[in-house]
């Protein structure tokens, strides 16, 4: 009798022993399961921001090429073509980085000083002209005059693929002349082309012309804003800046 029961717990141990392997081993599958899920949705967003970025021989893609349609500016009475640049192509010009360089400067300059934001030319051309950046050049058919521009990037912004406008630039002599909202319609078709999934910018709080111009075009304060924001839930208020965005077809939220 006593043999049997030793014999009948030591069949409840190895039956124990059995479901505590398989309980670790369908842990580890699926845990090996969720990390190829990630790897490969890592990925699928890195493939996104490369294909926007590069053609196939690896040179930046001139993406000005996929709404060729809207390349000409010919209205309100200004005669425009757009051209399309690489950050590291326009250094490469002088008298253009110059004249885009100074164009930045003369619109947002004292923005940045009343916001108390640093304002420096080298840290500004650095980032007009960095490799990763690109831009839409709006220039004058006959005299080739540059009017306005419009700078962005193709980034990952929380594991989701965005196209970021850092500048949106118009000579103020031609304000109100619809320049700047054509130069954000070829952004988003550009965004919409290479399933990107927003586009986003920064907006000084402050100027109000700009905050006004974006939302017509149904741009709404984005969850990354410092109000949303739980590291500054305490000085939100102190924040000088809206991060704004919209989304495009692709997105999927």
């Amino acid at each position: 009798m006593e043999n049997q029961q030793i014999l009948s717990n030591q069949s409840e141990t190895k039956d124990a022993s059995k479901k505590g392997r398989d309980k670790g081993l369908s842990k580890s599958v699926l845990k090996k399961a969720k990390r190829k899920q990630r790897n490969e949705e890592e990925k699928r967003l890195r493939e996104i921001i490369q294909r926007a970025s590069f053609s196939e021989n690896n040179t930046p893609r001139n993406v000005l090429l996929d709404i060729a349609a809207l390349a000409a500016f010919d209205r309100n009475g200004l005669d425009l073509n757009l051209v399309f640049h690489t950050g590291t192509s326009c250094k490469e010009e002088e008298a253009l980085a110059d004249r885009l360089y100074e164009l930045t400067e003369a619109n947002m300059k004292h923005l940045y000083l009343e916001n108390e934001w640093i304002w420096t030319e080298a840290r500004k051309r650095r980032e007009l002209f960095h490799e990763d950046a690109r831009l839409l050049i709006a220039q004058g058919k006959a005299t080739g005059e540059v009017v306005g521009f419009i700078h962005f990037r193709f980034l990952l912004e929380d594991e989701c693929p965005v196209l970021y406008v850092y500048e949106l630039q118009v000579d103020p002599k031609f304000s109100r002349k619809k320049l700047g909202r054509h130069l954000m319609i070829c952004a988003e078709l550009i965004a919409n082309k290479y399933k990107l999934e927003w586009v986003m910018l920064t907006a000084f709080k402050s100027n109000t012309a700009s905050q006004k111009f974006f939302r017509g075009l149904r741009y709404d304060i984005d969850e990354t804003s410092p109000q949303f924001s739980f590291e500054d839930m305490f000085d939100n208020d102190e924040a000088t800046y809206d991060i704004l965005s919209k989304k495009t077809r692709h997105c999927k939220t």
